[in-house]
């Protein structure tokens, strides 16, 4: 028994051929730093060094960036030019004094700046900001830094200048163009992922065929591993005694009788004698499904004891056939081992319940997408979308893309005041709200057909989203933000 089971194929093997039906299984791939990651895959990074900006320097040059942005990017001439006028002369030169007097424009910006922001924070809000207007979208420097630096920055600034009668209107302006901003970079971005459908109520019902056709064919992978096995296994005789044996179990002979009756079973083993291992094997599976048959929740005739007495005829006539031939034990021990490692699995994962009958668009996007995701589940996702991809990519994308598209949608809609300027942000929040979520639509994503640049285009379009819920609404003017004002 032990020396026979050392001939079982390599797990390495299996699992070869079990990607060849289902595409490679989802590997997780290292999550690098948000903003690290965005620069090494679109743009090259800031370089520091001789000829680039001091330290000093670069903070002093980008704080009148900031007030300028925060105002909408006043210039002279308008009603916002103190600010301007005050943050061109910090640029100009005027920096090392003016930050050492306390009470003036730059002092109090700065005194706002929280401790750890550096020059690598500002470079890596400037690329956020570059990035985002490629996409058409234009952000403030707050909204930037807060979203580089995970925390607020400037912020309150920011909602003073919203406040203020001196810039409202240019802020107004300037938020008024964000909802259509987002608006037509979203449907960018999910034409990346898709093209978009006339028939979304057909993706459901393919994906569904997509999914059972990868299981049958899984199935049929770990039946070809062990069919070797068992065609050697089936010419095996049994003695006489051994013979007697089988035939006293209960329920054999009406069993062996049921599989000679049924055209579809015996025409595997017509030309085998009763007494064979092979003939033994098909009644062994007889046994195995009436024991599901009896025990299944469907059945109106349930009975465990029925269950249970054909479970002890399964064992028994399996223990006879490993007795009389190591390939039958190889070969069921290949089946029972890759069921488990590969079947199983997809079976109880999205895989299994895509596969079902009556697979409905929302239902498909349900399985893959729940709102409250279980944890660590992103490597079902993962190969759930691989093995659809790899049957039918069509209908893989325009899965994920309903998805996103979907929430959007939801989340953007207008307000009764308007549009929705913070459409884009509660889109991120409910799409990527908590880690094991954005971990899933990574994984869905990375598993398409050029998935990996997919998703890196996807971080910058929801960066932008993430960074526009940085912005605090605007309030009514305290002391504190008239002494801010002055």
């Amino acid at each position: 028994g032990e020396s026979a089971l050392n001939n079982i194929p390599t797990s390495a093997s299996l699992t070869k051929n079990v990607e060849g039906v289902t595409g490679e299984f989802y590997k997780p791939q290292t999550m690098a730093g948000h903003y690290a990651g965005t620069v090494g895959e679109f743009l090259p990074a800031a370089v520091a060094g001789p000829g680039g900006m001091a330290r000093k320097g670069g903070m002093q040059a980008v704080i009148p960036g900031v007030a300028s942005e925060a105002a909408g990017q006043a210039t002279a001439g308008t009603a916002l030019e103190p600010y301007a006028r005050a943050g061109a002369g910090i640029a100009a030169g005027l920096g090392g004094a003016a930050l050492s007097r306390p009470g003036n424009t730059a002092q109090a910006i700065r005194s706002q700046l929280p401790e750890g922001i550096t020059q690598a924070t500002v470079d890596d809000a400037r690329q956020l900001m570059q990035n985002a207007a490629n996409r058409g979208i234009h952000q403030t420097w707050p909204e930037a830094l807060s979203q580089a630096s995970g925390r607020p920055v400037l912020t309150d600034t920011q909602r003073i200048l919203e406040s203020a009668p001196a810039s409202r209107t240019r802020m107004q302006n300037f938020y008024a163009e964000r909802p259509q901003q987002f608006d037509q970079a979203a449907l960018n971005e999910f034409e990346h992922i898709a093209p978009g459908t006339a028939t979304p109520s057909q993706i459901g019902p393919q994906v569904g065929t997509a999914a059972n056709e990868t299981l049958g064919e899984v199935r049929q992978t770990i039946n070809r591993a062990a069919e070797p096995y068992y065609e050697r296994a089936a010419q095996q005789l049994f003695t006489p005694q051994e013979f007697a044996a089988i035939q006293n179990i209960p329920g054999y002979a009406e069993s062996l009788a049921a599989v000679r009756n049924n055209p579809q079973i015996n025409w595997r083993v017509a030309h085998l004698p009763d007494n064979s291992v092979g003939v033994l094997n098909e009644v062994k599976k007889h046994f195995d499904q009436a024991a599901q048959n009896a025990g299944s929740r469907f059945n109106p005739a349930r009975n465990h004891q029925v269950q249970a007495s054909n479970e002890m005829a399964a064992s028994a006539t399996r223990q006879i056939g490993i007795a009389r031939s190591a390939d039958y034990e190889i070969a069921l021990a290949i089946q029972q081992q890759a069921r488990e490692q590969y079947l199983e699995p997809l079976l109880q994962g999205p895989l299994g319940r895509l596969a079902k009958r009556d697979v409905t668009t929302r239902k498909a996007i349900d399985v893959l997408f729940p709102s409250n995701p279980l944890p660590n589940s992103h490597n079902e996702v993962g190969t759930a979308v691989a093995a659809l991809a790899a049957r039918n990519p069509g209908a893989a994308t325009q899965l994920v893309r309903a998805h996103v598209e979907s929430v959007f949608n939801e989340a953007s809609q207008n307000l009764q005041s308007g549009a929705n300027q913070f459409g884009a942000a509660k889109f991120a929040t409910r799409l990527v709200g908590n880690i094991q979520q954005r971990a899933n639509l990574q994984a869905a994503i990375e598993a398409l057909p050029n998935g990996r640049a997919l998703w890196n285009g996807f971080v910058i379009f929801l960066e932008a989203a993430e960074a526009s819920g940085r912005r605090h609404a605007k309030g009514a003017l305290t002391a504190f933000n008239a002494q801010e004002l002055k």
